[in-house]
């Protein structure tokens, strides 16, 4: 009876929405409401547009076209004033036939002035409440043709027939309760952010001999630069990374992965081992999330023609380039790159949260993202299938340790001083965000700041002027593609035209890949907090907008991962009792421990909740709790901050607990099927009397029990029949219903 009302509930609720369609799509914290915008307009043929057809419309309405972008069969075409024209007349003034066209659609702006276009995919999560039958039945009654798919990186989505229909379905599921997210993927605009051995420690080795090595000024630089072959302009001493001092400490150990989520790596004679000839690449075989167009690589390489330069060639380089009498000098020479290969300029946002999502599924331990949309917004669940993604490496990551998530602020185009507004996904909380200052202790012009700002690197100068040294794509592709000019190098595998917030980002990822090398049980959480409590303050300020916390020091930050930090973390976990949450830890030794701030994530922030005093210094085991008492259904994330008798902190890995008001029973632990017993809780019954099943993956009854609380959390031990290791569910049913059930693990 309760599965058959909220069928006709659901159809109810789908049935009114088509009577009155108001634009809009769900995030976690509220509708985002959408206009039509008619100077935007996008054009699907049904088979590749040859490039003449490009030129062909462009100078047939040139006066009333401010911008064209063409890839494959898309065209995205921007005019200069809205438009009112019938579709049927815009195409014949553009000469369009409109039988060779799967789709058009005109744009889309947000409430807080984001422009975008939706395509024809809703991307999904479902939560506790979720319902494969009545979500079956919505999309066989109202999408026949809908298709459920999953990408390479775990996302789930229903494609159908068009971007309308996106919306409508998009709403529907997520008022139906049934999903954590639910909503239309999209095109927004992108920018790339510049313009176009475990714990080794090592005796400290000599300045690389790199050729190049001489004008990489963000890594060492004594003053007074007056480089050759390009203008780079002068510097004030010692604004720089530290890097020399940090590679007395460790440059990297090849156990730790960086995902570079941007336009491809390859593999490259300066990211060898350590030798041009000889030794293996580090660069790992990676994904792209675009595979539909012949030219892209499948396995993270840039396109094979040039439409892709070499923006991650060079932001590889910058990482991890090889110490090796070549080229340039990467801050972590040691390390392996995982690279994922995005459309910058045309993928959808799906394609860009499915990018960091298999970098953290397929062993990234930092995830570095020299991009960012071109638009600001408070809303860090603008897109959610991006936040989650996020979410998603910073908690599961590295085995629950949690990946290093790295963002660039982002760059302005116009040189606009004072803009305190950095590109999301930038602005999400959770994430390093990333700004540059100039080697002269400036804020260059193009660089993206505001209160969400945690670190700076130095970089390029200003908007007119790149000169930071990076690797490019070999041969003939990438940007060094003019060797008559003096403004170049020689040697096309090498360019100096690079810098921006892309090449800032890069740097910090670089260092937290050096950190991780020093101390790889580090959580994310903890080499967050080194890299903001280490670095070189900018004018004697401990923070600013400007410059975060300053400028990112690898020399202390690896001192600082040598020198433990003062918890080793056993366990952190988080389980529902009852009604309530129950958070517990565990430390191996403690060494000047004041004590433990629970915290709990709010919006975009973290509460304290709770503190509890810390054991100061000790070597035994140390078991802790703190029980959540007003705990809100769904998602509910944790950490714990440990703070020491001087002040400095670091924060425990991030826990996840989904509570639901509505659970019946949990397994607080079980024992192996030698002992024969399970233990389980049961709540939320009234008294009433519950029927448990033990199946196993195939739905076969193994055991079942018939139990009746008579107080609320009560544990029963069950005896259980003699069964093989493996994995079984234990469910709940009433009246005959299953009602709950849960995965268990006999050894």
């Amino acid at each position: 009876m309760r599965l058959l009302i909220k069928i006709l509930l659901a159809v109810f609720i789908f049935s009114g929405s088509l009577s009155a369609q108001t634009e809009y799509y769900w995030t976690p914290e509220g509708k985002v409401y959408l206009m039509e915008n008619r100077q935007r307009l996008l054009l699907e043929f049904n088979e590749r547009v040859a490039t003449p057809f490009e030129r062909n419309l462009s100078r047939s309405v040139a006066d009333e076209v401010s911008a064209l972008k063409a890839t494959g069969n898309k065209f995205f075409v921007e005019f200069n004033k809205e438009q009112s024209t019938k579709q049927e007349n815009l195409f014949r003034k553009f000469g369009i036939d409109a039988s060779k066209l799967k789709s058009v659609s005109w744009g889309k702006v947000s409430d807080e002035g984001v422009d975008l276009f939706l395509v024809e995919k809703v991307m999904y999560l479902e939560n506790d409440n979720f319902d494969s039958g009545i979500f079956n039945l919505i999309l066989d009654t109202h999408y026949p043709d809908a298709q459920l798919k999953t990408t390479g990186g775990g996302l789930k989505y229903v494609e159908v027939a068009d971007a309308q229909e996106a919306l409508w379905l998009a709403n529907e599921m997520y008022e139906s309760e049934m999903f954590h997210y639910a909503h239309p993927d999209m095109y927004l605009g992108v920018q790339l952010t510049s313009p176009s051995a475990k714990n080794e420690v090592m005796a400290c080795p000599s300045a690389p001999t790199d050729p190049y090595y001489g004008v990489q000024y963000y890594l060492h630089n004594e003053g007074g630069i007056d480089f050759f072959n390009y203008p780079y302009q002068a510097a004030e001493a010692d604004i720089d990374i530290d890097a020399p001092e940090a590679w007395c400490i460790s440059k990297g150990d090849t156990g730790i992965v960086v995902a570079v989520v941007d336009q491809g790596v390859e593999a490259h004679e300066d990211l060898n081992n350590d030798s041009i000839t000889g030794t293996p690449s580090r660069v790992m075989p990676g994904y792209s999330t675009i595979t539909s167009t012949p030219t892209q690589s499948l396995f993270g390489e840039p396109s094979a023609d040039s439409i892709d330069h070499g923006h991650g060639q060079g932001v590889a380089g910058i990482i991890a380039a090889s110490h090796n009498n070549v080229g340039v000098a990467g801050v972590a020479p040691k390390v392996k790159i995982l690279p994922v290969h995005v459309n910058i300029f045309f993928s959808t946002a799906a394609e860009f949260a499915d990018g960091i999502s298999w970098a953290w599924r397929n062993g990234a331990d930092v995830i570095n993202n020299s991009w960012t949309f071109s638009f600001c917004t408070t809303n860090d669940n603008f897109y959610p299938a991006i936040k989650n993604a996020i979410d998603s490496a910073m908690i599961r990551g590295r085995d629950g340790k949690g990946c290093v998530v790295v963002f660039a602020s982002g760059d302005t185009r116009d040189g606009t001083p004072g803009t305190t507004c950095i590109h999301y996904p930038g602005s999400v909380d959770e994430v390093m965000t990333v700004g540059a200052i100039s080697a002269r202790g400036l804020l260059p012009d193009y660089a993206r700041y505001g209160a969400e700002l945690d670190l700076v690197s130095v970089s390029s100068p200003d908007k007119t002027l790149n000169n930071i040294s990076v690797i490019d794509r070999m041969g003939n592709l990438g940007y060094n593609t003019d060797t008559t000019s003096t403004l170049n190098y020689l040697n096309r595998n090498y360019t100096m035209w690079f810098g921006g917030t892309s090449s800032s980002s890069a740097t910090v990822s670089g260092v937290a890949a050096l950190v991780l090398s020093i101390n790889p049980d580090l959580n994310a959480n903890d080499v967050n907090s080194i890299l903001v409590q280490n670095t070189s303050l900018v004018n004697g300020v401990t923070f600013s907008n400007e410059f975060g916390f300053g400028i990112v020091n690898a020399n202390q930050a690896a001192q600082a991962a040598e020198n433990s930090l003062p918890v080793e973390w056993l366990y952190v976990d988080g389980k529902q009792r009852a009604n309530n949450i129950e958070i517990t830890w565990g430390t191996a030794t403690e060494v000047n421990n004041d004590k433990f701030v629970v915290e709990k994530k709010s919006g975009d922030l973290f509460v304290p909740l709770a503190q509890v005093k810390g054991a100061g210094n000790t070597t035994q085991v140390q078991n802790y709790s703190f029980v959540d008492r007003d705990p809100k259904p769904g998602s509910q994330v944790y950490r714990i901050k440990q703070v020491d008798f001087d002040g400095r902190f670091s924060h425990s890995p991030l826990v996840e607990v989904l509570f639901s008001d509505e659970n019946y029973f949990n397994v607080d632990n079980y024992l192996s099927s030698s002992e024969a017993r399970l233990k389980v809780n049961l709540f939320n019954l009234k008294n009433q009397v519950a029927e448990l099943n033990l199946l196993d993956l195939q739905g076969r009854e193994l055991a079942n029990w018939v139990l009746k609380p008579v107080s609320e959390d009560q544990p029963f031990e069950l005896e259980i029949p003699s069964v093989s290791a493996g994995v079984y569910i234990l469910q709940m049913r009433q009246q005959g219903f299953p009602i709950d059930n849960q995965k268990i693990i006999f050894h």
